[in-house]
């Protein structure tokens, strides 16, 4: 049995890894009718049915809407009865509900316009933590739902192939992230090998989406993130159109169906970080990270295998997400999704049996699924992740004797660029030894809405106007990176202090150098209005 300590030890830890979805419950209601029963009486009446197990005693006190919404992906988690409410630290603690060890009491109601907000506490011996709970009426009577029901019901929506995207500021969305949205699913459905009614029922239930600020992401998830997967709603919140890393997650649930909330975490966010990249860098730029520390030995594939070794002895996401997704794209690559997903099953289930998995147990579970011996795999691993040194942008190349295809002109910084087999060649000349700027690339065919305004563009030259340009090409005498504009995501990236090398910066002629390569731009260079603007 838990103490109330340990308890929200345990909250906090399932918050870490990110695996559910918020720290507060929500009860709605309305005004139009007369009330048959106090906010109070409906809390303690639910309360009541979860101590008694009467799990469809417990939903009727839910939206019958919020239910459904719950259940329509078929999405379940072992040994968790109230999914709609994983969170809460009322279900965190009810093992010491029922016993009698935690109090539950009601120690505040607020009431707002159509709303009330309700504290409650739940105490022992020696401890107490506060949940908050929120009320709005239905049908006469209160019932529970979802944060994002109450804050995102006046939302506007957008419905694609496989979702239902929920925003309240237009400037967020446009045209091409919505289609890539749909694009994405398509990829990943492939690479798990979701069956035609698995794609059918994604396409007629759809995924919720909340695109939001970033004032409204920590509103809906109770955290500063630029966003999460809900798997009490199997949603995603997001201030990224499209949040790849978190679709990962929602997707590799749905092809699972039923697992139990805990997944050992290096392969949980290593299969994310493999097709989804991390918080807006795509997935070559996070191997060209993982490639840093294991060339430099800053941690070694052994520290972030275990539970403790991913968020303890490495201690870092900046490492431990890189790690990870190597690995997890050796894995796959090397051996097929198949035996992959074998090993994710093997190696998830209660909180303390994750954490229990030891580097040894790992190792053998490794060795026995893919038939290898562990040195083996680790030899072989060895020769594979050394291939991530760059992401799509290199430093140097020799210049050829013929024009350059396109000449850039500023007041102090003048760019060449040769489009050469698979490569572009880029030669900038600046005029001192700190010059930047960005080289802006809007597609002819472009059609972004008027009303959308990109946050990288933003980041990028605040003082200029954008205007549906799709990439930009943002460069210093350090580093050089190629960004999307219309999914606010990097691309590439080149760091000279990642990989040092005298062909990118020739301090002595004040010259930069790179190639980028043909196969990450979404068309050729010369369907781009191409603009230089220095920093």
């Amino acid at each position: 049995m838990h103490n109330l300590s340990e308890i929200l030890a345990l909250t906090k830890e399932m918050n870490r890894v990110k695996k559910i979805c918020f720290l507060v419950s929500i009860i709605t209601v309305s005004s139009l009718q007369p009330l048959h029963a106090q906010p109070e009486t409906v809390f303690n009446a639910y309360v009541q049915a979860l101590v008694a197990e009467d799990w469809e005693k417990a939903e009727t006190y839910w939206l019958p809407e919020e239910i459904r919404k719950s259940k329509r992906l078929d999405i379940t988690y072992a040994g968790t009865k109230v999914k709609y409410d994983c969170a809460s630290p009322l279900i965190s603690a009810l093992e010491g509900v029922q016993s009698g060890d935690v109090k539950v009491s009601v120690a505040e109601t607020t009431y707002h316009d159509d709303w009330a907000q309700m504290s409650v506490q739940l105490t022992t011996a020696n401890d107490s933590v506060k949940a908050s709970y929120y009320l709005m009426q239905s049908e006469g009577d209160w019932r529970l739902v979802s944060p994002l029901f109450i804050h995102t019901r006046n939302w506007k929506t957008h419905d694609t192939r496989y979702f239902t995207v929920h925003f309240s500021d237009a400037s967020l969305i446009n045209k091409y992230a919505l289609e890539e949205l749909d694009r994405f699913v398509v990829s990943v459905g492939k690479y798990f090998v979701l069956s035609p009614l698995e794609m059918e029922r994604l396409e007629e239930e759809k995924i919720d989406y909340y695109l939001c600020t970033e004032e409204q992401t920590r509103k809906l998830t109770g955290f500063s993130t630029p966003g999460m997967t809900n798997l009490q709603f199997d949603v995603i919140i997001s201030r990224y159109l499209p949040h790849y890393h978190e679709m990962v997650h929602l997707l590799m649930n749905y092809s699972l169906k039923e697992l139990p909330l805990y997944t050992l975490p290096c392969l949980q966010e290593g299969i994310a970080v493999c097709l989804g990249g991390r918080w807006g860098k795509s997935p070559g730029v996070i191997f060209q990270i993982g490639h840093f520390t294991l060339a430099q030995e800053i941690f070694h594939l052994e520290d972030v295998l275990t539970y403790d070794g991913f968020h303890r002895t490495v201690n870092n996401p900046d490492f431990s997400y890189p790690l990870s997704g190597i690995f997890v794209k050796f894995l796959v690559e090397q051996f097929g999704i198949g035996r992959f997903i074998s090993l994710y099953r093997g190696l998830s289930g209660a909180e303390a049996t994750v954490r229990s998995f030891s580097v040894e147990d790992i190792q053998s579970k490794v060795s026995k699924i893919y038939e290898m011996s562990w040195v083996d795999i680790r030899n072989k691993f060895a020769g594979y992740w050394e291939q991530f040194e760059f992401s799509g942008l290199v430093p140097g190349g020799n210049l050829l004797p013929n024009e350059p295809t396109m000449i850039l002109r500023s007041a102090d910084i003048y760019a060449q660029i040769w489009d050469l087999d698979d490569v572009y060649l880029f030669e900038i000349r600046a005029m001192t030894d700190t010059s930047s700027g960005v080289i802006l690339m809007k597609s002819s065919s472009s059609s972004v809405e008027e009303s959308y305004r990109s946050r990288k563009f933003a980041e990028h030259l605040p003082d200029a106007q954008y205007d549906g340009e799709t990439y930009g090409i943002q460069f210093s005498t350090n580093e050089v990176g190629l960004y999307d504009y219309h999914t606010n995501n990097l691309v590439a990236k080149y760091v000279s202090s990642f990989s040092p090398s005298s062909d990118y910066w020739e301090s002595e002629g004040r010259i930069i150098r790179f190639r980028l390569e043909k196969s990450i731009l979404n068309q050729g260079i010369s369907d781009f209005q191409l603009r230089l603007v220095e920093q």
